[in-house]
């Protein structure tokens, strides 16, 4: 998915070589195993692992809408989704998700490719994988701006700040763009940025607000305590109140955490810091810092091996406790 060919993991960051000489990067996105790169030129690459069609590199058949001769395959370097010409419908924005992307053209059509499952796709009832970019037609009315691709769900933004999402919530799931309730213009609170993470969703609204919905177990949801356990969950769009007086203009879900970016310009706070007792998420850094290998049960390593923490679990590992070296 680093798009440099067959290589070991890479440590430090390096260039990636694309296209043709000349062409450049307007936008990028990772996902799970893949990456998405859209260029100036309205072209759009990816590449990483198949995984259910997300790299959008099938091409259908002249007989039929279906793939019955495509080869699921990997891909290490950047390729061209062709099915989207630059000539044609030049892309305009995409979103990698855990297993499906979006991409939206500069005619504001989204087109949704890889995994189905759960309504992610937006494509009503067939809910089947995806190997090659597919038209969306519930949303060819919406104006649509921004997109974002989360791990089972999908989002939408409209030109008038309106907010559709579709694919899966909890036990349930929607299959075709919905609006969400409780935000947008209809409710007085017309959205500028938006971010599907793994089973939430984070949006900025014109004013600076920060709204969060969905479940996150670590209860990095930002909406503090309740009868003394942290809020993991939000059925629908709540205000983070702990970020008021700051004027909060884009926002970024991950798989377990959120970033907002704020102007210092715009902000009435007389501090941006959150204090130490405002800042939410999991645990705090001291807890971190005391925290031993939950193999050896040490804080140090005698080899001087790295202790990290596992974004799934978060307990401490030293690298050569968990990946020890063979025999």
């Amino acid at each position: 998915q680093l798009g440099l060919g067959p290589t070991e993991a890479v440590t430090l960051p390096q260039p990636v070589s694309f296209g043709r000489p000349g062409d450049t990067a307007a936008a990028v996105s990772c996902g799970s195993s893949h990456t998405a790169v859209v260029l100036t030129s309205g072209a759009l690459l990816t590449c990483g692992a198949y995984d259910a069609g997300g790299l959008g590199q099938a091409r259908p058949s002249a007989a039929s809408a279906e793939w019955p001769e495509y080869e699921p395959c990997d891909c290490a370097k950047l390729t061209s989704v062709s099915v989207l010409s630059p000539a044609s419908t030049p892309v305009a924005a995409v979103s990698a998700g855990n297993l499906h992307t979006l991409a939206l053209t500069r005619q504001t059509h989204l087109y949704a490719f890889g995994a189905g499952s759960w309504g992610r796709l937006g494509l009503g009832d067939d809910n089947r994988e995806k190997p090659a970019p597919t038209l969306v037609k519930a949303a060819l009315h919406l104006n649509i701006t921004a997109v974002s691709a989360g791990f089972e769900h999908s989002l939408l933004l409209s030109a008038d700040g309106s907010l559709y999402q579709f694919g899966r919530s909890g036990a349930a799931y929607q299959s075709t763009p919905s609006p969400v309730p409780g935000i947008g213009p209809s409710s007085g609170v017309p959205v500028v940025s938006v971010s599907a993470g793994k089973s939430f969703s984070v949006a900025c609204d014109g004013g600076g607000g920060v709204w969060v919905w969905g479940v996150m177990p670590n209860g990095a949801l930002g909406l503090g305590e309740r009868d003394g356990a942290k809020v993991r969950s939000a059925r629908l769009p709540t205000l983070v109140d702990k970020l008021s007086g700051r004027h909060v203009i884009a926002v970024a879900a991950g798989h377990s955490h959120i970033v907002a970016l704020a102007s210092s310009q715009l902000s009435t706070a007389e501090q941006m810091a959150l204090t130490q007792e405002e800042r939410f998420g999991d645990v705090d850094q001291d807890e971190y810092d005391d925290k031993p290998c939950e193999i050896c049960n040490e804080k140090e390593h005698p080899d001087g091996s790295d202790l990290a923490f596992c974004d799934w679990c978060n307990k401490a590992f030293h690298y050569a406790c968990h990946y020890p070296p063979p025999p």
